[in-house]
């Protein structure tokens, strides 16, 4: 007990020397301890899950749809470790969905189990092997999904339901920076500029008389801002920047590319037919909205000037929506046709083959540094940053 500044200068090392021993050993024990403790539960976990006949984690799972039997056996798995089956859907897993905003996804989703939207208390738990392409999220694995689901909806009512879906919401972010910058990116159209879908078409879309030189969405007029919101050129929300474009060009597959995919194409004006196709289940409600709408009638309401400078002004975008509608593989001729004569109906001047488009304003480059211009998907708006 006796203090050690009281003794000699030699002792007083040899003290300290021996209580730095102390320590080490003390530490090399209670390392060596939890080291044994942590190698007695891994192997308790090693061998508690390797019990014969048990289901991987991953495919665990419940299915309270009313629809499904209680004899229903949610797994069937071929001979590849890779190719699932499940007996409520004609389509091959692990799926994609690829969730096109506006154009009912949100539904599917829910349907689907996925849980990023709100379900509203849709009444199924997570399926397995079943990812999602939304927006910037991609968590579809691209070396063994083995069918896409994609959303479609005319291109035109389509952004006619961002618009008016958008215009009044109030973003909210965690971040308060963040949510004042979100406020003020969405205010630089729907409250500087256009409060209704009318206005924003037959006004803002009307052909430019000079070529667009700025850069930033601040300094442009409000036309540019239309524009530059209608071809996905400058992001004011989300679902008029992630377009088809966005989502075509995010999967990297067309025919002939030696990738055994399957490409399946839920229609917004067709989904209780194409529901059909894929699964044998009853279609879940629609949720995100209200009651069912006729789409075209809904188009309809708009000036002939306003349907002119829309169809003009989304050329690009309707060029994407036929190569989905063309790699389809769940829509018979037919159906391809009514969705192609729809199209016309609205746009007399598309054609039913992919075409070229004239007379679209271009957009100086925004710079970017290169590891996010080797994600974009649209690189045709930006160039790297040197």
């Amino acid at each position: 007990w006796f203090p050690s500044i009281f003794l000699p200068p030699q002792r007083r090392q040899m003290k300290l020397a021996s209580n730095a021993v102390r320590i080490v050993l003390a530490s090399l024990a209670l390392l060596a301890f939890f080291t044994v403790i942590g190698q007695f539960r891994y192997f308790h976990r090693l061998i508690t899950n390797s019990k014969p006949n048990t289901v991987p984690p991953d495919y665990v799972f419940t299915w309270p749809h009313p629809s499904i039997p209680s004899s229903y056996d949610p797994i069937n798995q071929s001979s590849s470790p890779t190719l699932i089956t499940h007996s409520n859907f004609t389509v091959k897993f692990p799926l994609c969905l690829v969730h096109v905003g506006k154009a009912g996804g949100s539904s599917i989703s829910c349907g689907l189990g996925l849980m990023y939207a709100d379900c509203e208390g849709m009444p199924r738990d997570a399926l397995p092997n079943t990812h999602y392409f939304h927006i910037k999220r991609n968590t579809c694995p691209s070396d063994t999904t083995k069918t896409y689901l994609v959303t479609l909806r005319n291109p035109i009512t389509r952004l006619q339901s961002w618009f008016n879906f958008e215009k009044n919401i109030i973003p909210y972010r965690k971040n308060k920076q963040q949510e004042a910058k979100a406020i003020k990116q969405r205010g630089r159209l729907f409250t500087e500029c256009y409060s209704n879908f009318e206005s924003f078409a037959s006004v803002g879309l009307q052909p430019l008389k000079e070529p667009i030189q700025a850069v930033k969405v601040v300094d442009m007029s409000c036309p540019e801002r239309a524009w530059a919101a209608a071809i996905g050129a400058r992001a004011f929300s989300y679902h008029e920047y992630y377009n088809y474009e966005h989502y075509y060009n995010g999967l990297h597959i067309h025919k002939g590319d030696g990738r055994h995919v399957s490409i399946q194409a839920l229609r917004s004006e067709h989904l209780q037919d194409d529901w059909a196709t894929v699964s044998n289940e009853e279609l879940f409600r629609q949720v995100n909205k209200g009651p069912k709408k006729n789409h075209t009638k809904a188009a309809s309401s708009l000036t002939t000037n306003a349907m002119a400078n829309l169809c003009h002004a989304l050329c690009s975008e309707i060029q994407y929506y036929k190569r989905f509608l063309s790699l389809t593989e769940n829509l018979s001729p037919s159906d391809v046709k009514t969705s192609l004569q729809e199209l016309i109906t609205m746009c007399p001047d598309e054609t039913k083959t992919i075409r070229e488009c004239q007379g679209l304003p271009t957009f100086p480059k925004l710079r970017i540094p290169q590891g996010k211009y080797d994600q974009e998907t649209k690189k045709r708006f930006y160039e790297v940053n040197l």
